[in-house]
């Protein structure tokens, strides 16, 4: 048993040690254990051991002893009274010390000392003995207990310490004795000095044990006093008092407010908020319910509380934690034990040697007795132990919560070997890391720590930081952007938006990033993949590369086609293996590979996007003006004017105003180190002022209003100011979005500046951190709205000043740490100030100054307001910072998060960054600079009155870099009440400008008005960061047209900003501290929900030259680009230069270059020019029109001169359409625009060209033919489609045909279509013919789980067969194949569990149902010749062995497919069999297939038996496919099963929608497994067919096989009779007829699988969407579409819509041309200007439709909704909006057609 004792007496480690020895001897004792430190003593002894025995051991050896249970005593008070006494004594005995060392060791450092010193050595011997003595009073107890101990045989060090001040003692009275009897003359040899200095100096060391005891001692006190002596149980009914020690485990303990906790409990009844702030650290009180978890030792605050004792005595939590510290204390260093072994030997060999010293030299030395004497007396002086005394507390004492210094950190691989090392400095270390590290182990001397590297868990998670860090698949794979390379590849086109059939022109421009360093990228090759909207590949090109690193494409859109185009650019590098070497592997998922192969992809493949859309270029501009605004003004008043690209105006345009505020300040120009207005939070537009670095600013909303512009189309309007509480500077943004004739709508914005008054004050900037009690030394100056100082008299000037402090409370969840901040705001100071003129005059005495004191720390708001001499309001208000104060004034962030506050926001190379740490902890902290590295790092000290740190930045640092703070404070240096280590970590985010590698690009365009056709001619300069000429740049120029750029908005590329945008965070940071004790306590269990810690011109001529007086220069050229140079380089001077044609839209061109230059260095610029001409047509056609309408199109006819005369305009036409009056003559009275409607009807469908044209007439109208005003003339062509007025449709009918009989081709045709209707007619002498369908849905099919992956690598299978027979099969080469099935057979196998089988998803966790038929895919892929890795699939046979063995009656596909595999033994085969009565109608056609592959002999016989089974209902089709493989299997050679077969394979083809089963990639993927079965057995040499076809007024033949399909077209309306010449021969065929039909000639609707329906709807005055019948040109019309199916899943179905010619659609992807008003749209989908229904995959706004696809669409309706706008007036037919099953296009729908009358604006 163990017993413990209270020791008194002990001084010293050689006490401890005879106590121990004292202890051991007496028997029965196993061990004895002394803590010096707490007094005790414990010993495991015997049962029968009496105590009294070991106490009288201890007492015999010296010192004093009982057992604790008697020894009651405050350790903490004993501690608190030595640790005064021994100060005391250290105190007095330095007094005296100090003048003692002086007289007697001064002269040797050569200091002055008192002549009697050297002249008179009895006063001097005297006068040091004087000070010596009390030195020695003081310290008498060394004498006292130091001779005793060694009288009493165990001396220690007290002794040692007391021989030898003793001696020097005697020694020295014995000289002055014989220098007073005059025996000695001179200066004797003394000792005084040594005597003292020995004292005194282990006095020092004692002193130090005593202060780190009481610390010790003093948490233990404190932890023993939180227990109460007593507590309340209930004990048989009654409320009892008791001993808390008497406490027993499940009794009731009643706890009331304001009482402690005595025991570990559950809370059974009450409840209450308890302090747990003793225990750890948190004051905030917890709530405690039923339930919960109550610890011993805290306090009930409010509430009562019954919980049943759960641990108790020394099982509590309190007890276990002093436990924990008298542990800790009685632990001892490693120089603690060093000092110890010494202590044991060195006192009793000392004084050997002391006695060895004098006695010899006496015997063999001669000496006298006096001279020996003084040699032990040296020895023992010399030898005296002061210094180990002193060194080993108070190294123990410093080394606590210090760096470490004398450590090595070591790299081991997993074996342990040492990789790399480096020795601690200022407690950090730098190592180069290896793959292979394993561990880090960090040594010194005896300790050690190690920490394993990989599964390290200690990793700081930087997402709550704000910082950006790599992508996963980087972490994942180890790299670093320092060590591997990252490409980079910036794409950039002439614009971003192009309609169908125009051309794209892009650039490239490739770099490699490695170690923030830009080089060119080593490319071989590019590629560039083109996809369409719907991720369908459209074109491959394969590029090369440039010189400088660059590469270029033209790509031309195919028609019809819109929606978001890619192009994704795959890189080619040099050394780059032809294929992905990724793919080859053997099966088994490897997510290691699976990133390294991410990684390679993302490094190697960019994508870019652009829009394709049908839409018309923006006509006109808007110009809007706002009136000047006066300081204060009420009210904004503004103009605008809407005018055409030809400059006539937009006269009876709508206009929708809008005025949005955007709070700002004042930003004076020369004023940037002043701030004037509101500060109080972040001010964005400060660095927009005065850095160019923008950021967000608040607004304060939207004020809309609407107008009608007037015959100069313009309009004024008036928005109110009023209604800002701090009157700040208004950054008005007024939008005008106008609304022309042919219903365009444009947009445009006017930024003004509104000022609260006419003066503003602004504050000097000084640091926005300051240091408590240094005042915040401010200085004021006035400044007028002209940026001048203000000097209309004194200003007077209201101060206020507030701060702002912060008490935090944090509390801990289950998951989570959340801090809630609670601002406490005081007022700090209130005055009146005088601001005169001559304060703001001179700038370099920095204006008027005002001293703010500061008292105290937290956050300063110093508000200084007045009002101009017009009695307007100003006012400015500034935040500070002020640190300082013991406690922090700062927000406790949550965990280990630390704010640090940059003191910019955008740096330069060569600045010092200032750091503010908002940390509530002081200590060393390890500043470290990185990126993809650490740059550099250093330690500074943080503390609360200096949390600042300074960073220099460097020119490596561009273009950002992070630096972190990171704080290791330890436990004893903490504050808390229960101390623990704590740990704070900050990052901050410093953007560092790249202006060494910025370009100026100045640019010179065409100056005045160039004509369409005219040669322009632009020009350049390329300079670099210092102002020098660049030489060889690569310059891309191009210009494009404005109108164009603007309809979604195209900015100018700017490389410079993607190849320098922020890099990430490629620096980890670990912890081991939570391995000791987690700081973020919400990581931790606590069993409560709340904590709280704190409290506190001319290549191409002129088109006007003579030649073109006599004939119009016809405008039909509309190419928004006017010219794209993708590589031009500038000369030595660094100039470029360009000629180019211009187009002929009429319009402003944006001039574009790009340039590079050098690895690294990127630029960019622009400038614009208008192309127009003295008189100007500008038509307004419409997209499309239908046959039957008569539209009303309007030109708009304008001048650039002031001429003012008649004009005569024409249209022209072919024979699409005719114009009733194709003359028209205006007069136009200077530059004011006309509009003339010229009627068009339109006859049958075509192209329609529509040829505008405008002269100069004389007073009658008639043209001039010669003369000056002959050359005043413009034409323009426009083209459009002109199509039936009924839907688009097709119709796909399969066909047989024997000879003997005859067949209409076209007769046969369901669909009534147009006469004229093509039909495509194709013969073959197999039903193959018929299979194009499935494959089809495969090919496109987009897969993605195992059935879809395995479904759609079948048709590669048989590929070899199908592009035989198949005539949309052909075209597809070797490599596509190879690549299809190896990328196929790679992703099915990702899917592979463990165990074999495989999942539904990959990484999925179970098998799926579809894994026998994937193994089936598998295998078949294996039969052809195709490499399956041989791995993964045993293991998928085995499992499926398992499986049926395990699960006979289970889906028996697997047993299949281990027969084609030869791995069905035969007796798992008989198992099956003998279970065949009883399988389903699917496992008995799977069972034929497996027994008609073994060799049993009755394998036939058991076959024909189980597909011949009567079934008891009709047969899936499904079953019916399997019997029909099985019985071609069983009957191998059999014509009649071949025939059989054929007449399934029809059967399942070609039958009616709705008896056949719908396309789905498990349906497809079985036919196409049909399909190829059966080619396996059809012969090369197959049989042709002769057929003939009878067109009445001539006959044609041909010939049709199997590998040779035959192909003819007829149409609808002809005659064409098939028939077969040749006896016994038979064709298959398919006739598809693709166009118009006349369905709806009667206006019903049609419904052949769906039921179409649409709802037009207008938007009221109100705003609101309302049914409607009748339109007006400008009318905003919403457009719903419903389509209605049967209860079956469809896939692929296709809704379109086709609009009336005098309507638009709204695209949504062209934002500029949005109606105003949608940001107010409600957000229920009944009120919604857009919608359609989730499953829509994709939608197309073509010229004359709207599309909406759907790839899958299982339940409800099908609705979709979207807006169109009136644009045209006239008589005009809206087809039938239609519905279509893609791949069955017989499956359709149509809505009811409508013939709709649109009025103009004006006969509303």
């Amino acid at each position: 048993m163990t017993e413990k004792f209270v020791i008194t007496g002990m001084t010293c480690a050689a006490c401890a040690a005879h106590v121990e020895r004292a202890a051991a001897s007496v028997p029965g004792v196993h061990s004895a254990s002394v803590n010096l430190m707490l007094g005790s003593l414990v010993c495991d002894r015997d049962e029968n051991v009496d105590p009294a025995a070991i106490v009288a051991a201890v007492t015999a050896a010296g010192y004093g002893a009982a057992p604790e249970s008697e020894a009651r005593r405050d350790l903490h008070a004993e501690q608190d009274a030595a640790v005064k006494a021994m100060g005391r004594r250290l105190l007095w005995s330095v007094v005296c010390l100090v003048p003692l060392f002086y007289l007697s060791m001064g002269h040797m450092m050569g200091l002055p000392v008192p002549m009697f010193m050297h002249t008179r050595p009895l006063l001097s011997a005297f006068v040091l003995l004087v000070l010596t003595v009390p030195i020695l009073i003081l310290n008498r107890s060394y004498f006292t207990v130091g001779f005793s101990r060694l009288f009493k045989g165990a001396p220690n060090m007290d002794s040692l310490v007391a021989l030898g001040a003793a001696a020097g003692l005697v020694y020295s009275l014995i000289e002055m004795g014989l220098l007073a009897a005059g025996k000695v003359t001179g200066m004797p040899d003394l000792y005084f000095e040594s005597a003292g200095m020995i004292l005194a100096l282990v006095t020092v060391g004692k002193y130090l044990e005593e202060r780190s005891k009481g610390k010790t001692t003093g948490a233990i006190t404190a932890l023993l006093a939180l227990a109460p002596e007593s507590a309340v149980v209930r004990r048989d009914g009654k409320e009892v008092t008791v001993p808390t020690e008497d406490i027993k485990a499940g009794e009731t303990v009643i706890v009331r407010q304001g009482g402690r906790i005595p025991v570990d409990g559950t809370v059974t009844a009450g409840s209450g908020t308890v302090d747990e702030s003793a225990l750890t650290g948190e004051s905030m009180p917890v709530e405690k319910t039923v339930g919960g978890k109550a610890v011993s030792a805290t306090i009930l605050t409010g509430g009562y509380l019954e919980l049943t004792a759960d641990r108790v005595g020394a099982d509590t939590t309190l007890s276990q934690i002093i436990q924990l510290m008298e542990q800790a204390a009685s632990g001892k260093a490693p120089i603690s034990r060093l000092a110890d072994k010494i202590s044991a030997v060195f006192v009793p060999v000392v004084i050997s040697i002391a006695l060895l010293a004098a006695i010899l030299w006496a015997a063999v030395g001669g000496m006298g007795v006096r001279f020996c004497l003084s040699i032990a007396i040296a020895v023992l002086v010399i030898s005296c132990p002061c210094a180990l005394g002193l060194a080993t507390p108070v190294a123990i004492t410093v080394a606590t919560g210090k760096a470490a210094e004398k450590a090595e950190a070591q790299l081991l691989d997993a074996d342990g070997s040492l990789l790399a090392s480096a020795s601690v400095e200022k407690g950090t270390v730098r190592l180069p890391m290896s793959g292979k590290a394993a561990y880090l182990r960090v040594q010194s001397g005896a300790d050690s720590y190690l920490s394993p590297l990989k599964d390290w868990n200690g990793r700081v998670g930087l997402w709550s930081f704000d910082v950006e860090t790599l992508p996963y698949w980087w972490n994942e794979l180890g790299l670093n952007p320092a060590t591997t390379a990252e490409n980079k590849v910036f794409m950039f086109s002439d614009r971003n938006l192009y309609r169908p059939a125009e051309t794209m022109h892009l650039k490239g421009i490739m770099r490699t990033l490695l170690d923030n360093k830009l080089s060119v990228t080593p490319v071989e090759e590019v590629q560039l993949t083109i996809r369409d909207g719907r991720q369908r590949e459209v074109a491959v090109r394969q590029v090369k590369p440039s010189d400088a690193g660059t590469f270029d494409l033209d790509f031309t859109f195919p028609e019809g086609e819109t929606g978001m185009y890619s192009i994704t650019a795959k890189l080619r590098l040099k050394g780059d293996a032809e294929e992905d070497s990724d793919e080859d592997n053997d099966g088994e998922y490897d997510s290691n590979r699976y990133y390294r192969r991410e990684f390679n992809r993302k490094n190697r493949e960019f994508r870019y996007s652009v829009e394709v859309a049908e839409f018309k270029r923006n006509e006109f501009e808007v110009e809007s003006v706002i009136h000047d605004l006066k300081p204060g003004d009420k009210v904004l008043k503004a103009d605008v004017k809407a005018t055409n690209f030809t400059g006539t105006p937009v006269s009876g345009g709508k206009v929708n105003w809008g005025l949005r505020s955007i709070f700002s300040n004042f930003y004076p120009a020369g004023y940037k180190d002043y701030r004037f207005g509101d500060y109080r939070n972040e001010d964005y537009g400060y660095w927009d002022a005065y850095y160019g670095y923008s950021g967000g600013s608040p607004s304060s909303g939207m004020q809309q209003q609407s107008a009608v512009l007037d015959a100069n189309g313009k309009n004024a309007v008036e928005f109110s100011l009023d209604g800002q509480a701090f009157p700040r500077v208004r950054k008005l943004i007024l939008t005008a979005s106008v609304t022309n004739g042919n219903e365009q709508l444009i947009k445009a914005a006017r930024n003004a500046t509104w000022n609260p008054a006419s003066v503003f004050v602004g504050v000097k900037n000084i640091s926005s951190i300051c240091r408590q009690g240094t005042p915040l030394d401010l200085r004021l100056i006035a400044v007028g709205l002209d940026g001048k100082p203000y000097a209309g008299g004194d200003l007077p000037l209201n101060l206020e000043v507030t701060r702002t402090a912060f008490q935090s409370t944090r509390y801990d969840g289950d998951h989570t740490t959340t801090v809630r901040n609670e601002p406490l705001t005081s007022t700090v100071e209130k005055k009146e100030l005088i601001l005169a003129p001559s304060d703001s005059a001179n700038l370099q005495e920095g204006g008027k100054p005002v001293s703010i004191p500061t008292g105290q720390d937290g956050i300063y708001e110093v508000t200084l307001s007045g009002r101009d001499p017009e009695g307007r309001e100003f006012r400015t208000a500034v935040k500070y910072w002020v640190y300082g104060s013991d406690v922090s004034p700062w927000e406790y962030h949550d965990g280990l998060k630390v704010k640090i506050i940059p003191d910019k926001q955008l740096y330069q190379p060569g600045d010092t960054a200032r750091l503010l740490v908002q940390t509530p902890i002081e200590g060393e902290v390890v500043v470290t600079v990185e990126r993809e590295k650490v740059l550099r790092s250093f330690t500074r000290t943080l503390t609360l009155d200096n949390p600042v740190i300074e960073i220099p930045l460097e020119n490596v640092d561009a273009p950002n870099v992070y630096v972190s703070v990171f704080l290791v404070k330890g436990a004893d240096l903490s504050s808390r009440k229960v101390q623990n280590p704590q740990l704070k970590l900050g990052y901050a985010a410093l953007k560092v400008q790249p202006a060494d590698n910025m370009l100026n690009v100045e640019m010179k365009v065409p100056a005045g008005m160039s004509l369409p056709g005219s040669t322009a001619t632009v020009s350049g300069v390329i300079t670099d960061h210092r102002g020098k000429p660049v030489r060889n740049a690569d310059v891309c120029l191009f210009a494009e047209d404005e109108g164009t750029l603007q309809v979604i908005g195209y900015r100018t590329p700017q490389p410079i900003r993607y190849f320098y945008a922020d890099r990430p965070l490629s620096v980890g940071t670990w912890t081991t501290l939570e391995q000791i004790l987690d700081e973020d306590w919400g990581s931790r269990s606590t069993d409560n929900k709340g904590m709280f810690i704190g409290g506190g011109d001319g290549v191409f001529g002129s088109p006007m030259n003579a030649a073109a007086q006599q004939a119009v220069y016809l405008r039909e050229d509309f190419n928004p680009c006017a010219v794209w140079l993708s590589s031009i380089r500038t000369d030595e001077q660094g100039r470029f230069k360009a000629s180019y044609r211009n187009p002929d839209t009429l319009t402003r061109y944006r001039v574009m270059a790009v340039v590079l230059a050098g690895n690294s260095d990127f630029g960019n610029g622009e400038g614009a020019y208008v192309v127009n001409k003295p008189i100007m047509l500008e038509p307004a056609p419409p997209f499309t029109a239908t046959v039957g309408d008569s539209l009303n199109i309007p030109v708009t006819v304008s001048q650039t001169g002031t001429r003012k005369g008649k004009w005569t305009v024409t249209l022209k036409s072919n024979d699409i359409a005719a114009v009733p009056q194709p003359t028209q003559t205006l007069a136009l009275e200077g530059n004011q625009p006309k509009t003339l409607i010229f009627n068009v009807k339109f006859n049958k469908s075509g192209k329609a060209r529509l040829i505008w044209e405008i002269r100069a007439a004389d007073a009658e109208g008639v043209p001039y033919s010669s003369g000056v005003y002959s050359l005043l003339r413009d034409a323009t062509a426009n083209t459009f489609e002109v199509v039936p007025p009924f839907p688009d449709l097709r119709e796909l009918r399969c066909f047989s045909l024997s000879s003997g009989s005859t067949l209409d081709v076209p007769g046969m045709l369901s669909t009534p279509f147009l006469p004229g209707t093509p039909v495509q007619v194709t013969l073959s002498t197999s039903p193959l013919i018929y299979a194009n369908g499935s494959v089809n849905f495969l090919l496109r099919y987009p897969y993605g789980c195992l059935e879809q992956l395995s479904s759609s690598t079948l048709p590669w299978i048989y590929e070899p067969l199908l592009a035989k027979y198949l005539p949309d099969f052909k075209g597809k080469n070797k490599e596509e194949r190879s690549k299809a099935l190896r990328g196929g057979i790679q992703k099915i196998l990702r899917n592979q569990l463990p165990d074999g089988g495989l999942a539904y998803w990959q990484g999925g966790t179970s098998v799926s149902e579809y894994c026998p038929y994937a193994a089936l895919v598998l295998t078949l892929a294996r039969e052809s010749g195709i490499d399956v890795p041989e791995k993964p699939l045993d293991k998928l046979y085995g499992y499926l062995a398992r499986s049926l063995s395990n699960n006979p009656q289970g889906d028996l596909l697997g047993a299949w497919v281990l027969a084609r595999a030869k791995r069905l033994p035969d007796s798992l085969l008989n198992r099956l069999l003998d279970r065949s009565g009883s399988l389903s109608p699917e496992n008995r056609m799977y069972l034929a297939l497996a027994v008609a592959l073994s060799s049993r002999p009755d394998a036939g016989t058991l076959g024909l038996r189980l597909i011949n089974t009567e079934p008891e209902k009709k047969e899936s089709s499904h079953v019916q496919l399997l019997r029909g493989l099985a019985d071609m299997s069983l009957s191998s050679g059999d014509a009649a099963a071949r025939i059989r077969l054929a007449r399934l394979i029809m059967d399942r083809t070609s039958r009616p929608f709705g008896e056949r089963p719908l396309y789905t990639t498990w349906s497809s993927g079985w036919d196409v497994m049909l399909l190829g079965e059966y080619l396996k057995g059809v012969k090369e040499s197959s049989v042709s067919a002769p057929f003939r076809v009878d067109r009445g007024a001539q006959v044609t033949s041909g010939t049709c096989s199997l590998t040779s399909p035959a192909q003819f077209r007829t149409a609808v309306g002809e005659k064409a009779v098939l028939s077969l010449p040749d006896a016994g021969s038979t064709v298959y065929g398919t006739a598809e007829a693709h166009g118009r039909s006349k369905t709806q000639e009667d206006g019903a609707a049609v419904n052949r699988g769906f039921a179409v329906s649409r709802v037009y709807e207008k938007l009221n005055s109100e705003g609101k969407w309302e049914p409607a019948a009748e339109f007006a040109v400008g009318d905003l019309v919403r457009i719903t579409l419903h389509v209605d199916k049967g209860p079956t899943p469809l896939s692929y179905v296709v809704m379109e819509d086709y609009l009336p010619s005098a309507l638009e659609a709204v695209n949504p992807a062209l934002l500029s041309q949005i109606p105003g008003g949608r940001e107010n749209e409600a957000a229920s989908q009944g009120d919604r200007w857009f919608y359609w229904n989730s499953w829509v995959s994709h939608r197309e706004f073509l010229k004359d439709r709207v599309r909406f696809f759907a790839d899958t669409w299982s339940r409800e309706r099908f609705t979709a909704r979207y807006l169109a706008r009136v644009t045209k007036s006239g008589t005009v037919i809206a087809p039938s909006a239609k519905a279509e099953l893609m791949y069955r296009p017989e499956v359709y729908g149509l809505s009811i057609p409508q013939k709709l009358t649109v009025l103009h604006g004006e006969e509303k």
